[in-house]
């Protein structure tokens, strides 16, 4: 399968998003944080925001034109017309979450955010999706399982924890702004990968691709 030219990516569910004080707190949703780092990428030619509440999807979207260069598009989508952003979609990503209090248990979580998952998954199956699903809704080793039984594309389906690279990332600056090594990565970001279920016993670091993004 040829690769496409220009990623076409669909967020389902965006979280806490552009209001000043929700920034000035650290507290974007997840689905916002990952519109962010998406609009950077050149490769990726459409977005599609699709949420439960469409205003927080439009004013995303809104933001992004007076910033827009590069002929970027970026698509609002209601909740109800979740497979028309699929359809126009290589990737989708679920960062939906139905509990109210996304640091809930993890069992909570999984209960909460069950029928959701499955409506979403059913969904892919009426799109005809032959794309990626990245699965981050929590928890999402048991999300990415279920949705990919519903869709019977186990190939198709990857779950994504960001916190494993957080961690991951943080234990490789303890380590390299140690004194003893005598480095100074002061304003140096790098990128950390790891694989694994999202469980410390589990978790593989992936130490030979750690890579710089300092320019």
């Amino acid at each position: 399968m040829s690769l496409p030219s220009s990623w076409k990516i669909s967020i389902i569910g965006l979280g806490s998003v552009y209001a000043d004080e929700v920034r000035a707190r650290g507290e974007l949703g997840v689905g916002a944080q990952i519109f962010d780092e998406l609009y950077r990428i050149p490769e990726v030619g459409r977005i599609n925001l699709v949420n439960r509440d469409v205003e927080k999807a439009n004013l995303l979207a809104q933001k992004s034109k007076s910033v827009r260069k590069d002929g970027k598009i970026v698509q609002s989508y209601p909740f109800s017309d979740v497979e028309g952003a699929i359809s126009e979609s290589d990737v989708t990503i679920i960062s939906v979450n139905a509990s109210l209090n996304p640091y809930s248990e993890r069992e909570q979580q999984l209960l909460s955010n069950k029928g959701l998952i499955e409506n979403l998954a059913h969904a892919h199956k009426d799109a005809n999706f032959k794309g990626t699903t990245i699965v981050v809704t929590n928890p999402t080793d048991e999300n990415a399982y279920l949705f990919a039984s519903v869709t019977q594309k186990p190939f198709n389906v990857v779950g994504m924890n960001h916190l494993d690279g957080v961690r991951f990332h943080d234990a490789v600056r303890k380590v390299f702004d140690s004194t003893a090594l005598g480095l100074d990565l002061k304003g140096v970001e790098f990128n950390t990968p790891v694989i694994g279920p999202h469980r410390e016993d589990l978790l593989v670091p992936i130490v030979s691709s750690i890579s710089s993004l300092r320019d």
